[in-house]
């Protein structure tokens, strides 16, 4: 996701100290304002802006610049409630970039009271026209608009979204992303969290032929009749990714449109390869920390044994809240990490007190080792294997298979040990 400060053209220079009569755009003359910059720069130009506060809504007029702030928890665009606080159209491409910036106080939307579902595109950032913009590297927060309260993507544009943050925005449809129009979206490394809509989805509204392609992405706490909404013939790709803790339902779709998840954490479940039901962790979501607790499931869990989610590992083990309370029913989680060596740990859900037997098994189903033989009380458990038989030799590397097994259920999965 690195992006250079360049493009083939000059640096434009922003600072809060800067001038528009009397600045030129060099370092030592700055403007005051970016879209003054922007009015200057020509496509391949960047504009660089300095850390500060700029009360203003921007426009790429579209040119393929680059709008670069020097960080993006000090370079903040506040947008004073007037409408999107950056518009792009045009049809830029893919070197029209916007990074290292706060968006935030947009308000796309004809009322201040309720927006309107017909008015007001993307209270952050409003794609339009055919444009491919690369986002990176961006918190959106506290935006509003009619839709996408973080971001709309409309009329067959083809954005690449990374390393952003997408928190606390409101969107009459889709609180945090909104893509319609045959329109096309890669998130990656994205975190879409407490974001709400009153008619839509919470994070991501797809609409009209439009599709997405989501890979460790880190969605929860959103808050409205679902998290992610893909109706009139739209679809999604979701991998190595965490949907969780929405207040309803977490996908729903048309049956003309599919949503298609695998390696990925999804509360209440979805069909497809690899995916668990199983608190993600986080290590404090109440002060936004969705980084991962060492004990995850949700750590290494994904494809090519990458983390389920944006975040890494951020503190150590945590006891799960769902420890205090029973399960409702039997699950068994793909054990982690998978590939191993030599350790790996499996976690399942025992609904009530019963019998309960463990084993791995090798390839040609012959018994490895028993791992539990015993009677066990209802809850949320786990138990290691270090890759030893029952006599405590290291088995060779290889694929095997543990299975547990009560007197009602029985589950079986495959984990590979690597040396």
């Amino acid at each position: 996701n690195c992006v250079p400060l360049s493009h083939n053209g000059p640096v434009w220079y922003v600072s809060t100290n800067g001038s528009d009569d009397t600045g030129d755009g060099s370092e030592e003359f700055p403007f005051h304002s970016i879209q003054n910059g922007i009015h200057y720069a020509t496509n391949g130009d960047t504009v660089y802006v300095l850390s500060g506060v700029y009360i203003e809504n921007i426009s790429f007029n579209g040119k393929n610049i680059m709008v670069a702030g020097e960080d993006r928890n000090t370079t903040i665009i506040d947008g004073n409630q007037a409408e999107s606080v950056v518009e792009i159209d045009g049809g830029v491409d893919t070197s029209a970039v916007l990074k290292g910036f706060t968006l935030r106080n947009g308000l796309a939307n004809e009322s201040s009271i309720h927006p309107s579902p017909f008015t007001g595109d993307g209270g952050g950032i409003s794609i339009r026209n055919s444009s491919n913009p690369t986002i990176i590297d961006l918190i959106i927060k506290d935006n509003e608009a009619g839709v996408g309260g973080g971001i709309s993507i409309k009329s067959e544009s083809n954005p690449t979204i990374s390393n952003v943050v997408i928190s606390n925005n409101f969107g009459f449809s889709g609180g945090g992303i909104f893509i319609q129009s045959s329109s096309n979206g890669i998130i990656k490394d994205v975190t879409i969290v407490n974001n709400t809509s009153s008619n839509g989805a919470g994070a991501i509204q797809l609409e009209y032929n439009s599709f997405a392609e989501i890979t460790n992405t880190t969605i929860a706490d959103n808050q409205s009749f679902s998290t992610i909404n893909s109706i009139e013939s739209s679809s999604a790709i979701i991998q190595n990714s965490i949907i969780w803790n929405q207040n309803s339902e977490q996908i729903s779709t048309q049956p003309e449109s599919i949503v298609e998840i695998n390696y990925s954490n999804v509360m209440g479940g979805w069909p497809g390869v690899n995916n668990i039901d199983s608190d993600p962790l986080f290590c404090d979501s109440d002060t936004i920390d969705y980084t991962l607790a060492a004990n995850s499931p949700c750590v290494a869990s994904g494809l090519n044994n990458l983390n389920m989610g944006a975040h890494p590992v951020g503190c150590d083990a945590v006891l799960a809240i769902e420890n205090e309370i029973l399960p409702f029913q039997y699950i068994v989680h793909q054990n982690y990490p998978n590939p191993f060596n030599p350790n790996t740990t499996i976690e399942y859900q025992l609904p009530v007190d019963e019998f309960v037997n463990i084993s791995v098994y090798d390839m040609n189903g012959r018994v490895v080792k028993s791992l539990i033989n015993s009677p066990q009380t209802a809850g949320y458990k786990s138990i290691q294997w270090n890759a030893t038989n029952d006599r405590n030799e290291q088995v060779s590397a290889g694929l095997y298979l543990f299975t547990i097994e009560t007197k009602k259920f029985r589950d079986t999965k495959k984990m590979l040990f690597l040396k």
